[in-house]
């Protein structure tokens, strides 16, 4: 392992990233050309690993790549964590702000898309405008492929990358990622009731999604049976940058007389082709007295395929029921893609 550089895998996705910090600056030279193919990975870099350029306000950062000849910017934003370990929203209800008043510290996450790393330049090529820099080197643990990114340090706000991969409308409940868009309605909010394709990859953004049905039995003196609409939501804000979209909601499930079930929060967060929904669930009872099953039902999807481990080879859906001699294996999946 060289001198000052430190090396780690992500919690997500396997990507290996490597840090140097340097002081020096110029226009790019190239000494290794981007190889590093993976497209839909986000790059989640906590603050403690970047602690030599740590302790400004987080305006004054910029993330370049160099790119076809070019030093130029790229999206990315920089998400800020309390005490407690929670995601700082800018937004609603619950907007806040961290106990350091926007500074970039140790337990914040900078945030980028592997596509988006550019070639490796040599350090000194970096803009003297900038204060300090850090050096990013992302690799993909499969392949070794690597790709590389700058985070710059200025006196002010530098230029920003003009892409935004989505946005978030809170009055009509909709999230409008570049690949697709979610929604939700008033009536189910603890599910979405909305999914299209967006013309920026060929759909027609037409609803493909009736709704996503939850079903719960909760078994106690009584069985009582619960679904999507029985589920009481309260937004308490968001955070909406050019990378990532985070929403933070509370979830209650009532059982008699508005006595809860259970309670639970989650912060959605949404990236440009997936979506992660992280939960805390608090019980006031045993989990094995809970039972719950989500299903996603879609409008119409005939002329698609399933695939899943149990079914590799995918099975084309027809509009009819499974029969024993079409070769669907229906036991459960670990995994399962409908194309």
């Amino acid at each position: 392992m060289e001198k000052g550089r430190i090396r780690l895998v992500t919690f997500l996705f396997g990507l290996s990233l490597s840090f140097l910090c340097t002081n020096a600056f110029a226009s790019p030279a190239v000494i290794a050309p981007k190889t590093l193919q993976r497209q839909m990975d986000p790059v989640i870099v906590s603050g403690d690993r970047v602690q030599g350029i740590l302790g400004h306000p987080k305006e004054n950062y910029g993330l370049f790549v160099s790119s076809e000849g070019a030093f130029q910017p790229i999206p990315f934003q920089i998400d800020e964590r309390n005490k407690s370990g929670e995601f700082v929203l800018t937004d609603g209800k619950d907007a806040g702000e961290d106990e350091d008043k926007g500074l970039f510290d140790e337990n914040d996450e900078l945030v980028f898309y592997a596509k988006d790393a550019g070639d490796r330049i040599n350090t000194e090529s970096i803009p003297k405008t900038a204060s300090a820099s850090w050096e990013i080197t992302v690799t993909d643990p499969l392949s070794q492929e690597q790709g590389w990114a700058y985070l710059l340090l200025f006196p002010s706000a530098p230029e920003r990358s003009p892409v935004d991969y989505g946005t978030y409308f809170p009055e009509r409940m909709e999230i409008r990622m570049r690949n697709y868009i979610a929604g939700y309605t008033d009536k189910v909010k603890a599910a979405p009731a909305k999914y299209a394709f967006t013309r920026e990859i060929g759909g027609d953004e037409q609803d493909i999604l009736d709704r996503v049905k939850i079903r719960m039995q909760i078994k106690l003196i009584l069985t009582l049976n619960r679904n999507e609409e029985d589920v009481k939501v309260k937004e308490l804000g968001y955070i909406d940058g050019p990378v990532r979209v985070i929403t933070r909601d509370k979830y209650t499930i009532n059982l008699i007389l508005g006595i809860p079930a259970s309670t639970w929060k989650t912060e959605r967060q949404y990236y440009y082709c997936f979506a992660d929904f992280p939960v805390v669930l608090s019980l006031p009872m045993r989990p094995t007295r809970l039972h719950v099953k989500i299903y996603d039902d879609f409008i119409d999807t005939r002329g698609w395929k399933l695939f899943s481990d149990t079914n590799p080879a995918g099975h084309m859906v027809d509009g009819k029921m499974a029969g024993e001699n079409d070769g669907l294996d229906l036991s459960p999946w670990k995994w399962s893609v409908l194309s």
